[in-house]
């Protein structure tokens, strides 16, 4: 507060693990890092993590000094099942927006937070995968990752 600062507010390990990197507290990591390791889109996981933002979302609803939430560090989705991700957004969006319509909501693209194409709402494609069509917030962000 003192030095004008904001925080975003950031899921760096998500239930099931989001990646297969040790750096989202992912047990069974290794130097391969496997995909097949991430389990975030199987279970509950998604809806754990739904009431979890919910609750954090409850508490900060009103803190000037929180910027928003990062639904999620770095995504890498299973081969095959990377059309999962903006249904989960989704779903974790819509949660926080129960407590807190005010905070702006980050979305990271695929594969690390570099592949946007997965989660545009706007593609015909990503709309046919996911049945979402249109914006589904209003103070949302994406953010990308490039490393290289």
């Amino acid at each position: 507060r003192s030095h004008s600062m904001y925080v975003l507010l950031d899921m760096h390990g998500a239930p099931g693990f989001q990646n297969p990197g040790d750096h989202s507290d992912n047990v069974d990591s290794n130097a391969d890092q496997p995909r097949d390791t991430v389990k975030f889109w199987d279970g509950n996981n998604i809806k754990l993590a739904a009431s979890i933002w919910k609750h954090i979302a409850s508490y900060y609803r009103n803190e000037p000094v929180v910027w928003g939430y990062d639904l999620i560090n770095e995504p890498v989705p299973q081969s095959g099942r990377e059309y999962e991700l903006l249904p989960s957004y989704v779903e974790m969006g819509n949660a926080i927006r129960e407590v807190d319509p005010n905070h702006i909501i980050v979305a990271e693209g695929s594969w690390w937070g570099s592949d946007l194409t997965k989660i545009d709402w706007m593609d015909s494609f990503t709309q046919q995968k996911t049945g979402i069509s249109k914006s589904w917030d209003s103070k949302l962000v994406y953010q990308i990752h490039h490393y290289g």
